[in-house]
């Protein structure tokens, strides 16, 4: 309800969006809903739907992603195979190309990742919406979710909410790596460079994540209802997975193997604490947007502090095994006070745990702290 509300503000931020006139509620009836547990009805996700993809094709058309040469196979689908093969040429000359690329590039973003995730990423950015859309491709493409769906549409004998399971998993992945790829960069390379740079060190991660889940309950309770053990897998990895991209980053960052990388990225979360304050603050509810802006900014500054600790980590060769933090009084009094803060879950507790680690593990040279 939240990301919708999210969804609805950024709109009307953009002159696109009058709740009067769309007929949806304002702030004190969804405050009114999520009390009772109501969310928005069938009608009114359509009419925000509607919204988002007129303005977010409107947005792409004159956006310059969408010349990107990776998208040119966007177009040519959008024609029957016979065409392709008569007018190849003449097809990619089509003066109505731009409106083409953005109206497959808008419904297949909006239809895969939801307005609700969608206005989340752009009301708590403030990105441009062409940058959003660029990041979800590149997860898109690091993840190989194109096969995913495609899985998916051929298990024809498997209940629907069974397979709606599996689609929320990857719409979960999809919108998880496209806020980390927001956050790590404004300005990209073309999709080709960045996906060819990403997509070998996730695609490894993501097979040694499903062999780790392919005996899960969760992987076995999949297989039972039809779904193939793979696929299966996949859907138990994705709270793994979620911070696949920044893994594969530090591994091109500090030029390391894609299993030393995940290893120290393991061992200086656990370490630090990191790790245990991020799954802390995913089981803390928002009350309201401000608060679930607090909330991802919380997790995007323990995201970055792991990064900073990880790539000096690796840059100086130190091995993972057995790390654990020095016992710098700064430091140890820092780690104490996240591992309290854990222990009893708020947002203004998490901040100050937060920044207490910031200072003591960024006061000196970070490896100080560390030792292997």
């Amino acid at each position: 309800m939240l990301g919708h509300d999210a969804c609805m503000r950024f709109l009307e931020e953009d002159g696109i969006l009058d709740r009067d006139v769309a007929s949806l509620p304002d702030a004190a009836d969804i405050k009114i809903r999520r009390a009772l547990g109501k969310a928005l009805t069938r009608p009114e996700l359509c009419t925000l739907m509607a919204h988002a993809k007129l303005h977010l094709s409107a947005v792409l058309d004159i956006s310059s992603l969408v010349d990107d040469a990776a998208l040119t196979g966007i177009l040519m689908d959008y024609f029957p195979l016979p065409f392709q093969k008569m007018f190849g040429d003449e097809i990619g000359r089509h003066r109505l190309r731009r409106g083409l690329i953005a109206t497959a590039l808008t419904n297949d973003l909006v239809n895969r990742m939801g307005t609700a995730a969608l206005g989340w990423l752009a009301y708590d950015s403030r990105t441009d919406l062409a940058q959003i859309v660029r990041a979800a491709l590149i997860t898109k493409e690091s993840f190989d979710l194109p096969s995913i769906y495609s899985s998916v549409e051929k298990l024809t004998a498997v209940p629907v909410p069974v397979l709606l399971t599996v689609l929320l998993a990857a719409r979960q992945l999809l919108a998880a790596g496209t806020r980390i790829l927001l956050k790590q960069s404004a300005n990209f390379p073309g999709l080709y460079v960045e996906i060819a740079t990403l997509r070998p060190n996730v695609s490894a991660l993501v097979d040694l994540a499903v062999q780790q889940t392919s005996n899960s309950t969760v992987a076995r309770a999949l297989v039972a209802e039809g779904v193939p053990s793979r696929l299966a897998g996949f859907v138990a990895a994705v709270p793994e997975l979620k911070d696949a991209l920044m893994v594969a980053r530090l591994t091109v960052d500090a030029r390391a193997t894609i299993e030393k990388a995940k290893s120290v990225w393991r061992e200086v979360g656990a370490a630090s604490a990191i790790e245990t304050l991020k799954l802390v603050l995913d089981q803390i509810s928002p009350q309201d947007n401000w608060e679930a802006r607090a909330a991802a900014g919380i997790h995007d500054e323990l995201d970055a502090l792991q990064m900073n600790i990880a790539v000096q980590v690796l840059k100086q060769n130190r091995l993972p095994d057995n790390l654990v933090i020095n016992t710098d009084p700064r430091a140890s009094r820092a780690i104490a006070v996240a591992r309290d803060a854990a222990m009893r879950p708020s947002l203004a507790a998490m901040t100050v745990a937060v920044r207490l680690l910031r200072q003591a593990l960024m006061a000196q040279p970070l490896c100080e702290h560390l030792r292997s």
